[in-house]
């Protein structure tokens, strides 16, 4: 996967500039980290990435590093 494409994809959900999104960025704290968002990013992972993310994985992040863990993990199941 790339990550500077999930990070531009990132940036636009969030609407932060790309140099804002470090992996100690906190989610929660975010207006724009909302239901609608999540939901979107689960397409957009599945839509550009091929990626299936479980809805309720997003629901326990804290931060940006944890999502990428998140997808990391994702990638390294088995299908």
């Amino acid at each position: 996967m790339d990550i500077l494409a999930l990070k531009k994809e990132l940036a636009g959900l969030l609407e932060l500039p790309e140099s804002k999104l470090a992996d100690d960025l906190l989610l929660e704290p975010l207006a724009t980290w909302d239901s609608l968002t999540k939901v979107t990013l689960l397409g957009v992972l599945n839509d550009q990435f091929g990626l299936a993310l479980h809805p309720e994985i997003l629901d326990e992040l804290n931060t940006l590093g944890e999502l990428f863990e998140a997808v990391a993990n994702s990638l390294a199941e088995p299908a």
